[in-house]
């Protein structure tokens, strides 16, 4: 008997919760973060023309300017 009222109640409260929910509209805001000012400062890098040359060179295993990574050998 105190099972039956329990499994009632809840799901009253949940068909209340379900009108109640769909009474409310869709929210339409911005999530993020607004700053004032950014934080980070800007650095101008120059670009590393041989970069790509020393990374092929140093992989063990490279195709047609990728490298071959192995996958699961451990």
């Amino acid at each position: 008997m105190e099972q039956t009222k329990i499994q009632e109640q809840a799901k009253r409260i949940m068909d209340n919760f379900i009108s109640a929910l769909s009474k409310v509209g869709e929210l339409k805001e911005d999530l993020g973060v607004k700053r004032k000012k950014n934080l980070r400062e800007k650095v101008n890098i120059g670009v590393d023309k041989d970069f790509s040359e020393r990374i092929l060179k140093n992989a063990p295993k490279t195709k047609d300017r990728f490298i071959l990574a192995e996958k699961k050998t451990w």
